[in-house]
């Protein structure tokens, strides 16, 4: 709809640190409010702390060293 809110949120990695614990907390937080919640991250390690209702993609890394 024109008026539906929607956040995306990106976090590179889940290293599971202070910044990755409060993007959890934060989003959801936000989830409440938000409909529409997209988290887009590299690696799923901490997908399951998640409230279900945040979509997540996850990216597969195509860098090759």
């Amino acid at each position: 709809e024109k008026n539906q809110k929607r956040l995306i949120v990106f976090m590179p990695s889940m290293d599971g640190g202070g910044v990755e614990k409060n993007i959890i907390i934060v989003t959801n937080y936000l989830s409440n409010f938000i409909e529409k919640i997209t988290l887009i991250t590299f690696d799923k390690r901490f997908n399951n702390q998640f409230k279900k209702n945040i979509q997540i993609i996850k990216i597969l890394s195509l860098l090759c060293f």
